[in-house]
C-alpha cells in the first residue's frame, strides 16, 4: 500500500471524523502516505434526514487541520480506499498508533477559534453525555451510560479540581441529579450545533470523553487533559489512547 484514504459514507460527524483520524493514525505508524477525502453527508444512522447544514464549515475546520498537518488531498490517485481503521488499531494496540507523537501532530493542528462561555478564572471541564432518539434499544447497553455514573463523576472531580465549571452537553435530557450551582448545560433537541459544541470540548481545560465517536473525536484535538475510563466509553471495537485511561486514574485516584 503507497497511499491511503478514509471514504466513510453517509453517517455522523463524529463517527466520520474518527475513522479520519484512524487513518491518520494508522498511516502515520505503517510510514504510508495519507490523502484526505472531504465529508460528502453528515446522515445519522436510521434517520431519514441528511444534517448538512454545516457540511460546509465542518470541512473547514477539518481541512485546516489536515493542511496543518502537512496531508495532501485525495484527488482520484490509485490509492486505497478503507472506511475507517479503528478495528485494526482495536485489534492491535492502541498504544502502537496512539503515541504521544502522534497525538501532540494532532492536538497541535487544531486552531479553531476559541470559544467566548469559557471564564479563564475557572477550570473549565466538559462532559459529553450520549443521549438521542437515534440510539435504538439493542444499543443501549453500550451507548446510554447511566446517569448516576456521572453523577458521582462529577462529585468527584467537584472535590479535587481547583475552581471547577462544569460544561455538560448532550441531545436531549442528561437526567442528571446533581445540584451544584457550577454546572451550565448545552442541551439541544436534535443534534444541531455540533460544530460549536464540539469545538466548546477540544478547548476545554478537562474534557470527559463519553461513549461517543463525538467526544472520542474532539479528545484527540484537546490541548489539555482528557480523561476516560471502562465506564463511561463501552463502544464496540472502539479504541482510545492510554494516555486517557491512565489520566483519569491519576485525577480521580
Amino acid at each position: 500500500m503507497s497511499c491511503l484514504t478514509i471514504k466513510r459514507g453517509n453517517d455522523g460527524f463524529g463517527s466520520q471524523l474518527f475513522s479520519i483520524i484512524s487513518g491518520i493514525s494508522y498511516c502515520e505508524s505503517k510510514g504510508i502516505k495519507y490523502l484526505h477525502s472531504k465529508i460528502e453527508n453528515i446522515k445519522l444512522v436510521d434517520k431519514d434526514s441528511f444534517q448538512n447544514e454545516e457540511i460546509t464549515l465542518l470541512n473547514e475546520v477539518i481541512s485546516q487541520i489536515i493542511s496543518n498537518m502537512g496531508f495532501d488531498f485525495y484527488n482520484g490517485e490509485n490509492c486505497e480506499i478503507k472506511p475507517f481503521l479503528h478495528d485494526v488499531i482495536f485489534d492491535e494496540g492502541p498504544e502502537n498508533y496512539f503515541t504521544d507523537n502522534i497525538l501532540n501532530k494532532l492536538s497541535s493542528s487544531y486552531h479553531y477559534e476559541y470559544p467566548k462561555i469559557y471564564n479563564s478564572q475557572y477550570t473549565n471541564i466538559a462532559i459529553h453525555i450520549r443521549r438521542g432518539d437515534d440510539i435504538k434499544e439493542e444499543d443501549k447497553s453500550y451507548r446510554w451510560i447511566d446517569s448516576s455514573i456521572y453523577d458521582n463523576l462529577i462529585i468527584k472531580l467537584n472535590d479535587v479540581i481547583e475552581n471547577p465549571h462544569f460544561h455538560i452537553f448532550s441531545w436531549g435530557d442528561p437526567n442528571l441529579s446533581i445540584t451544584i450551582p457550577n454546572i451550565t448545560y448545552h442541551t439541544v433537541s436534535s443534534g444541531e450545533k455540533f460544530i460549536e459544541h464540539f469545538n466548546y470540548m477540544v478547548h476545554s481545560d478537562i474534557l470527559v470523553v463519553g461513549s461517543s465517536t463525538f467526544s472520542i473525536s474532539a479528545g484527540f484535538f484537546n490541548k489539555n487533559k482528557v480523561i476516560c475510563n471502562e465506564s463511561l466509553c463501552k463502544l464496540n471495537k472502539t479504541p482510545i489512547p492510554k494516555q486517557w485511561i491512565n489520566n483519569y486514574h491519576t485525577l480521580i485516584s
